[in-house]
């Protein structure tokens, strides 16, 4: 097939299915982005970095409660504090960062998977990419990860461009373009670029080395069964050699200094000023002892990634497993399945070799995985279905309307409680949605099908972010204590935090806090000469010798302790996994007695007032 098919009509995305791919990313991922309190512990840590940023002036080194912390280089910092200063204090503007990352991410996708693939793979891989749950989930918080994804997937576009031979090559300005995206990407999540767009130009070059096929007759149809790999003219085939030389130009690697001057600054200025940071927490904590180990005890067996998938792709993952069967059989003849397969495959295997696992550390392997997945259904459309696939099609739909059913039951079991019905209305959306998407499957209807089955997932997000999400509330600890914090904070030049350090809390915190331990919790507790509020956990109480009484003016047995208010919070700490109960405690007043005047302190110059 001839190289200039990479420009033909029916591989371009027209402004149409960007504008709907963007109105679909945008109806998944903005509900629960309002409304909803941030979740312990990164999005508490990365907002509330940023919220110092913004307030101190200092965007080169990010600080935790005053101190220098490194555990990510700055670029979300950075985007997230202009957020702030764009919108104000709320978590929402905090989240829309992630959200327009994940949007831009889809866009990328789609026009890559067109360029591999067609239009209408691309259009499936987007669409099933952005409703799938780890990807939905990622998008919606406060991660490095969306950043990540959106800079590794302008990369790979770019270099795919670069080796494309109707594209011109590497053009001085596509390779500059390329190497500042790198930088980014790097400023973004450090070396995991690497990985991710190394794994790809991998594929790349083995790409244009595969010999001893007929390329330009297209790729060949798959053995036994299934869908058969895309038909000729459906997969861009370049012809053997071409590309080989853009990726040895003189003018792709003179401009690889882009990539240094937009990421190497920050790191000099920071190992130089933070040294001890730098070198302690973010090169020997952050990199290099996850490598080798798992110092945050987030670690799982081998194929933690293939069972944390089973999650990750719902409700698309019965039908997954086909399209990476279907793409290894048609490898021998098809050179972009080969590509698809390396790009999914190294980094895969590099993540679960690696000690150190947490969920979203698979997301940029969803995307070679979405357009595999694409590439199943562009084919299966045009290919009678057999009674195998049919039966895998019946699980397809059946996944999603079990687990409505079960978050149905949960509702009704809990019956009384505030989130009851919109847990019910949550889970009948799933299993209404899905059941019409069997019944269209059992007519046979799969592109119906599969367009019901983003509706239904739309719909789902919808429900799901805008009322049960805000309907659980009432339940987030973290907010709770420091809404109370905040009511008793009149006055007060500081919080005092002993016990409960989780870094949600800090951040809808009014006042500057600082963490102390046990002993010195106790001496403040007595000081009545300085009013102050001490947020501190039941158990270090009971530790020092204070037995806690609710109430104002209540005093704590076995002790000469006599402070103003005594507040209990009580919840479930689902970052430990236990129910904690947290004072919230007003020591001290600024005439000297009685109980301190309503919530109607101020925030402090510069900070503002943090809410949803």
């Amino acid at each position: 097939m001839p190289a200039a098919a990479a420009t033909s009509p029916a591989r371009l995305l027209t402004p149409r299915d960007h504008a709907v791919l963007a109105l679909l990313s945008l109806a998944v991922l903005l509900p629960g982005t309002f409304g909803v309190s941030l979740v312990d512990r990164d999005e508490g840590w990365y907002a509330q970095v940023s919220r110092e940023m913004l307030a101190t002036g200092d965007w080169l080194v990010p600080h935790y409660l005053g101190e220098p912390w490194l555990g990510k280089p700055p670029l979300l910092y950075w985007c997230v504090s202009a957020s702030f200063a764009l919108f104000g204090l709320h978590a929402w503007a905090a989240r829309l960062v992630s959200v327009l990352a994940m949007t831009v991410a889809v866009q990328l996708l789609a026009m890559l998977a067109a360029e591999l693939c067609n239009r209408r793979v691309a259009l499936i891989a987007a669409g099933s990419f952005i409703t799938a749950g780890l990807p939905a989930v990622v998008g919606k918080m406060v991660l490095t990860d969306a950043l990540l994804l959106a800079c590794c997937l302008a990369a790979t576009l770019l270099l795919w461009r670069i080796v494309t031979p109707a594209r011109r090559g590497p053009t001085l300005s596509r390779s500059a373009l390329f190497w500042f995206v790198v930088g980014l990407a790097v400023l973004a999540k450090g070396p995991a670029v690497i990985m991710f767009v190394g794994a790809f130009t991998l594929g790349v070059v083995l790409y244009l080395r595969r010999r001893g096929a007929d390329w330009s007759a297209g790729p060949k149809p798959a053995r036994r069964g299934g869908c058969p790999a895309p038909p000729a003219g459906r997969t861009l085939v370049l012809p053997a050699g071409h590309g080989g030389p853009a990726l040895r130009s003189t003018t792709f690697w003179l401009t690889l200094p882009v990539c240094l001057a937009v990421a190497a600054p920050w790191y000099i200025y920071i190992a130089r000023q933070a040294s001890q940071a730098f070198w302690g927490q973010f090169v020997g904590y952050e990199i290099i002892s996850r490598l080798v180990s798992a110092p945050h005890g987030h670690t799982g067996p081998p194929g933690y990634y293939l069972l944390v998938s089973l999650a990750g792709w719902l409700p698309w993952t019965a039908l997954v497993p086909g399209a990476v069967i279907e793409a290894w059989r048609a490898r021998r003849a098809d050179r972009t399945a080969w590509l698809l397969l390396i790009w999914l495959g190294v980094p895969w295997l590099l993540l679960e070799l690696v000690p150190s696992k947490l969920p979203h550390y698979i997301l940029p392997c969803y995307v070679p995985l979405a357009i595999l997945f694409g590439r199943m259904w562009d084919a299966g459309l045009q290919q009678p279905v057999t009674k195998g696939q049919r039966a895998v099609l019946g699980v397809w739909a059946a996944v999603p309307m079990v687990f409505g059913g079960l978050i149905i039951a949960v509702g009704g079991a809990w019956h009384r409680a505030a989130w009851s019905w919109a847990m019910c209305a949550t889970g009948a959306t799933l299993l209404l949605g899905f059941a019409a998407v069997a019944w269209m499957l059992g007519r046979q209807r799969l592109p119906a099908a599969w367009k019901s089955s983003v509706a239904a997932l739309v719909a789902f997000h919808v429900v799901a972010g805008m009322w049960l999400l805000p309907a659980l509330e009432p339940h987030r600890l973290s907010r709770l204590v420091a809404e109370r914090a905040n009511v008793l904070g009149t006055g007060v030049a500081e919080v005092v935090v002993c016990g409960y350090t989780e870094p949600t809390m800090f951040f809808y915190l009014r006042l500057p806090a600082r963490v102390a331990g046990a002993e010195e919790c106790a001496r403040i507790l007595a000081d009545t000469a300085k009013p102050r509020v001490i947020i501190v956990r039941e158990s270090e109480l009971r530790a020092a010798g204070i037995e806690p009484r609710e109430g104002p003016g209540a005093a704590g047995q076995g002790s000469a302790l006599r402070s103003e208010v005594w507040e209990r919070t009580a919840g479930f700490n689902y970052v430990k996994g236990r129910d904690e109960v947290v004072w919230v405690v007003r020591a001290g007043s600024p005439d000297g007695g009685g109980r301190p005047p309503g919530p109607t302190s101020s925030p402090r110059p510069g900070t503002g007032s943090p809410s949803f």
